[in-house]
């Protein structure tokens, strides 16, 4: 029987069409639809076509992919050559069902697995319907009575033949540091990896694989499964790793490191709360370090872990987790770089395969075997090995430190002795010198991860993930004086003398040569010179826009009312517009710097106090603030300009509001993650 199948394929599946017509862009943190465009987009059959060189029929699986062109009359962008078209591929994967005899586990909301959700109503009526499996393989030991055992079939990944060495060396040994993690569950080399057979498919779900992908610029690795909908085990995966992410470890490595004589000995100095730049380690294998860390994490995902960000908080506890590189200093005075990157499983890992993969006693009722579970989580807990609430003020990546406060406070004299060393000797013989424009964002930027995260406690609570009868205290505010030191080191941040560039350095950011715009470096408002006020915008958005968040704001208010002696909104706000406007600066350069801070400041007030997401409390203090700088830019404004516009703008505001909100101006800096 032949069956025409290009109206089952050759169609849009995914519903693009109601995305093109109403595309969805984020909005002050929120998804937001367009209003339907005049000019609908259609599905144009006579150019869409199955694509065979990317389907294929297998075993236990047959993959399908269609290339589907949509057109309209109108122009959009969306970076195609023509205007009026765009085509894009959708896939289709049509999976054998498993054998019978997987066991699913339910969701421990203290573990971070990913899951499957469904409702079932065959539950009581006094039990919620909503059901929540966990994704994992299908491992079951060879002998079901001994302690440690081989799994009657091991979980297999494949190298893709493309990735090189020595990088393909360093993949195979990180994703292996997972088989310490199953030996916790009770299985002996639970984990293989191979080579991909010759003239195999990795579309083939008999091989699931770790890719490789040349790419030109930043982009996500990642880790993923495709699981079975009716259980949550895990059928086939695929690791996908860039050549790309070297190429921005090596300018980290660039940027840390001299070129080498006298300039890399006064430099080593500046290195006492780095990481792991050991001269007597080469930066291939730091960055292979770095590379079998990224392979280890995403294989990770591929067998059923979420993120951990909280896991910096106990000592690594998880390559699940976004580290900054640590530096230590020898007592000899040279930069130990041999730790830079956690290697290995952490003790979250090792607890959380133990859950997620360990079996019961033959035999266990269920109740025994929810008591034994249970029980994993509660030691694991007990030694300060937790997975985190995704709102928690510890959920941070790219930190290092028992708390947010102290990570900032060990980062902020390594970015000052960072900036203040950087120069010419970082340059490779015979390197563009606009190479050192390129990474300098590298440095001047290196405390953005530990601001935000400072940020981040401020107005916060610690939120466990506990269940009923656990002991554990569900919100626990973040300590008052700690939150203090958060602000005042932050604001400490914004003061010109730490956002000054050296007038030596300045001098040698040399623009991008002929060859076209680097994406890594800062977008100058000043064009081919850089502006150090650009510089000083991206560390007052981090700041104050992290401070002036609605719901922040609102926390404190919250946090006032229920903790004696907690900062409120108003306390926030005035601390801020105190730090930023009560010391007249000296110099033009640093006039200019604070007038950056001054001006984000009073734009964002302005901006939240009108922000209908806004409570009316958290408005009002924001309301004061305006006027508290107002009141303090009217002082000095026949001294400086800067402060004679920013109170013209505030006037403006303050007669109508709603016609003159401002409009903040981006920094141009580079983006952030990932690193």
């Amino acid at each position: 029987v032949l069956v025409d199948a290009n109206p089952l394929l050759v169609r849009d599946a995914f519903d693009l069409l109601s995305q093109l017509s109403r595309p969805s862009r984020v909005v002050g943190g929120e998804i937001v639809r367009a209003p339907a465009g005049a000019a609908p987009w259609h599905l144009d059959l006579s150019r869409s076509a199955i694509d065979l060189a990317h389907s294929g029929s297998f075993p236990r699986n047959t993959e399908m992919e269609a290339l589907l062109t949509f057109t309209s009359s109108a122009e959009e962008n969306y970076n195609q050559p023509d205007r009026h078209t765009i085509s894009v591929r959708e896939h289709h994967s049509f999976v054998e069902l498993p054998p019978a005899g997987y066991e699913p586990r339910e969701q421990d909301p203290r573990v971070g697995y990913f899951h499957v959700v469904f409702r079932d109503f065959s539950r009581p009526y006094d039990r919620e319907p909503m059901r929540y499996w966990i994704s994992r393989w299908r491992l079951v030991k060879k002998d079901p009575n001994a302690a440690l055992s081989e799994p009657v079939k091991p979980i297999v990944f494949y190298l893709d033949p493309a990735i090189p060495e020595p990088m393909r060396s360093a993949i195979r040994r990180g994703a292996l540091w997972w088989n310490r993690a199953f030996e916790q569950a009770g299985f002996k080399d639970a984990l293989r990896v191979e080579d991909l057979p010759a003239g195999a498919n990795p579309l083939d779900f008999r091989y699931p694989t770790i890719q490789w992908t040349n790419r030109s610029a930043r982009g996500w690795s990642v880790g993923q499964s495709q699981v079975d909908p009716r259980t949550g085990e895990i059928l086939h995966s695929v690791v996908q790793l860039d050549s790309h992410r070297m190429r921005t470890l090596n300018n980290y490595w660039e940027s840390l490191v001299p070129g080498g004589g006298a300039a890399q000995e006064e430099a080593l100095d500046a290195f006492s709360a780095l990481d792991n730049l050991d001269p007597q380690v080469s930066d291939r294998q730091v960055m292979l370090n770095r590379i079998a860390l990224l392979a280890c994490h995403e294989v990770g995902h591929a067998l059923g872990l979420e993120h951990n960000f909280v896991a910096s908080t106990f000592g690594r506890g998880s390559v699940m987790d976004y580290y900054a590189p640590r530096i230590r200093i020898r007592p000899d005075g040279s930069a130990d770089l041999s730790d830079a990157y956690m290697q290995g499983t952490g003790s979250y890992d090792r607890f959380a395969i133990e859950w997620g993969y360990s079996e019961g006693k033959p035999g266990a009722t269920p109740a025994a075997e929810k008591a034994r579970l249970d029980a994993i989580v509660r030691r694991a807990n007990a030694k300060g090995i937790v997975w985190g609430n995704y709102r928690d003020p510890r959920w941070n990546a790219y930190d290092d430190g028992p708390d947010p406060v102290t990570w900032l406070k060990d980062v902020l004299p390594v970015r000052d002795a960072l900036v203040a060393h950087y120069g010419p000797q970082f340059l490779r013989p015979g390197e563009p010198v606009s190479m050192l424009a390129s990474r300098f964002p590298l440095i001047y930027m290196f405390h953005q991860y530990a601001l935000a995260a400072a940020v981040n406690v401020i107005g916060s609570a610690e939120i466990p993930l506990s269940l009923t009868g656990d002991g554990l205290q569900p919100v626990i505010p973040w300590p008052n004086g700690s939150q203090k030191e958060a602000l005042d080191l932050a604001l400490k941040a914004l003061a010109p003398s730490e956002l000054e560039i050296p007038s030596r350095l300045w001098k040698q950011l040399a623009p991008d040569g002929n060859l076209g715009p680097d994406p890594e470096r800062f977008t100058s408002s000043a064009g081919y010179l850089f502006s150090p006020e650009d510089g000083a915008r991206r560390v007052a958005e981090i700041v104050v826009g992290g401070l002036l968040d609605p719901e922040r704001m609102e926390r404190l208010a919250v946090l006032s009312q229920q903790v004696p002696g907690a900062l409120s909104p108003e306390d926030a706000v005035s601390t801020m517009v105190r730090s930023a406007f009560s010391v007249p600066e000296q110099t033009p350069a640093g006039r200019d710097l604070a007038g950056v801070v001054q001006t984000e400041i009073a734009e964002r007030l302005m901006i939240l106090s009108v922000n209908p997401a806004a409570t009316p409390e958290v408005q009002a203090a924001a309301l004061a603030g305006v006027h508290q700088a107002q009141d303090a830019a009217r002082g000095r404004m026949a001294q400086d300009p800067i402060l004679a516009r920013l109170n013209h703008e505030i006037s403006l505001f303050l007669r109508d509001p709603k016609q003159n909100t401002p409009k903040l101006k981006p920094s141009g800096a580079p983006p952030g993650p990932p690193v």
